[in-house]
């Protein structure tokens, strides 16, 4: 009898013990912020085995969740849900939806989408099917026309950049960006930015800005359309309390190689101190009769904060693609420019494919290498080809690339990759 009350008693101790270990390493996984893995039943499998349909990462009050490109695919059949871009659209956001809500985060705060297209018609009807599920707190947005996608047939692709309140994950946390006007009414995408607070700044999305004014102008020439870009991204930037030093990311939509030299000139003014950034070549630009635009990611003080006080550390290890990192809550964010099989002598390694994207890995390491930290911090990559039937030789040789958490993904094909002889090209995001 004895010996079945110690039995018993140490049972219990040890039960406990284990409950406790395990309770205190979840607390240490969420203070140290690893990247978690998220995925949805409720949502179709159309992403490379490498890969994960969200990621997720706690940055202490608040977690950022990025979601893998999504199509318009059911999810119970795993097929385009019809040719219709309205449905496609429709299906795309709602399993990012499904995502999103699956993982206890809330529709409400989505910060920005981006919606790539396949043919420029397409917009009048994406915007109908978009609007019905963002009635009334539309997300920044960007929007790329390109060739092609990774489902045949597919016309639409959208993903999402998210957050959760990790006190109550349903409660609202976004607030507007601010403009020089009034943000007009009725559009599917909020006209200047979302922002969402991070212990004592704001990350800011600034919404994809063209060369537009206020009354629908658009000036003829390229560098005139590039200043103008440039007044209304400072504009924006300006009346959130920030100017061009703040910026942590720059993506640029760009119609014609042969503009990207006048482009890199004006860049070069604004940007003295070189944001990361992506130049990407599309089909069209969403705004009519303009040859480029631009969407930025910027941190910005709550208040009392001067922008030069900000940790902002932009590091290369990598002629021409900055890498820069700062703290957001808990977590410092890091983002790569993107990146090219090119090796140490600026030249693309082979014509081989494979060859280029372990090359373009390499350097991806290398960019990371800058803040020591390694790709296995690698939330969110992006994916850009010349030709989208290389796809799945790219996701197979990235298959073993991330570690056991496997970042979310987009994927697409370009009208053009604005290095020469480049096939592949690949931009990520990483906490360290």
């Amino acid at each position: 009898m004895k010996f079945n009350k110690i039995f018993f008693i140490a049972v219990f101790v040890i039960a406990n013990l284990l409950l406790l270990t395990n309770s205190l390493s979840k607390f240490k996984k969420v203070q140290k912020g690893e990247i978690i893995s998220l995925d949805s039943a409720d949502t179709p499998n159309t992403i490379g085995a490498g890969f994960s349909k969200a990621s997720k990462i706690s940055l202490g009050e608040v977690s950022e969740i990025f979601v893998s490109a999504q199509l318009g695919v059911d999810p119970k059949t795993n097929k385009l849900v019809s040719d219709s871009v309205g449905e496609q659209t429709t299906q795309a956001l709602k399993n990012g939806k499904a995502i999103i809500e699956a993982n206890g985060a809330s529709w409400e705060n989505v910060a920005k989408t981006v919606v790539f297209m396949t043919d420029l018609s397409y917009l009048e009807e994406m915007n109908n099917a978009y609007l019905k599920l963002f009635p009334g707190n539309v997300p920044a947005r960007a929007i790329m026309v390109i060739p092609a996608l990774r489902v045949s047939g597919a016309k639409v692709q959208i993903e999402f950049f998210a957050f959760q309140n990790n006190k109550s994950g349903t409660t609202s946390i976004l607030e507007k960006g601010l403009g020089p006007y009034a943000e007009p009414s009725g559009y599917a995408y909020s006209f200047f930015g979302k922002k969402v607070k991070l212990g004592s700044n704001y990350l800011l999305f600034v919404t994809a800005q063209s060369a537009e004014d206020t009354n629908s102008n658009v000036p003829n020439g390229f560098a005139e359309q590039v200043e103008a870009v440039f007044t209304n991204l400072k504009d924006v930037l300006t009346n959130n309390g920030a100017n061009f030093f703040n910026v942590l990311r720059a993506s640029i939509y760009l119609r014609d190689a042969k503009n990207l030299d006048s482009l890199n000139q004006i860049y070069a003014k604004y940007f003295p101190n070189l944001p990361a950034k992506v130049a990407l070549g599309v089909n069209a630009i969403a705004a009519t009769y303009t040859y480029l635009e631009i969407e930025l990611m910027a941190v910005v003080p709550v208040s009392g904060n001067n922008a030069k006080d900000l940790n902002i550390i932009r590091k290369s290890k990598l002629s021409g693609s900055p890498a820069t990192k700062t703290q957001v809550g808990a977590k410092n964010i890091i983002y790569l420019s993107a990146v090219t099989g090119v090796n140490a002598q600026g030249k693309i390694v082979s014509a081989d494919i494979k060859e280029q994207t372990t090359q373009a890995v390499k350097n991806l390491k290398t960019s990371l290498s800058a803040y020591t930290t390694g790709i296995e911090n690698v939330a969110k990559v992006s994916i850009y080809l010349k030709d989208i039937a290389d796809l799945p030789t790219v996701e197979a040789a990235l298959d073993q690339s991330f570690g056991k958490t496997k970042p979310a993904v987009t994927a697409l094909q370009l009208n053009d990759i604005f290095v020469e002889n480049a096939k592949v090209m690949i931009e990520g995001v990483a906490f360290g």
